[in-house]
């Protein structure tokens, strides 16, 4: 019985496993920065991107937002760069006001 068993979970480590999408690669500083700027928590983000299965090309979903927000979180951080908070810390911060 506990060579079956044995057996059995060997198998759904070795099968099973390779079921699961591989993690995503890290974002790099750039990347990190400007989402954080936009989302509470990028690695989370890119996680959820990278092993959503109804998204293809997440790599091209990230790149569009770094693009899309990459300007004006440049300028924000410019103008802030002691000051400077990312939506995680904004968010706190409101949240701690009410």
């Amino acid at each position: 019985m506990k060579r079956i068993v044995c057996v059995f979970v060997l198998f759904v480590l070795l099968v099973g496993g390779s079921a699961y999408a591989a993690s995503p690669r890290r974002l790099n500083l750039r990347e990190w920065s400007v989402l954080a700027y936009i989302v509470v928590d990028p690695n989370a983000w890119w996680a959820h991107i990278s092993g959503a299965p109804n998204i293809p090309n997440p790599e091209s979903i990230l790149a569009a937002k770094v693009s899309r927000w990459g300007a004006e979180y440049d300028s924000v951080y410019a103008a802030q760069t002691v000051n400077y908070k990312t939506r995680a810390q904004r968010d706190s911060i409101a949240f701690t006001k009410h």
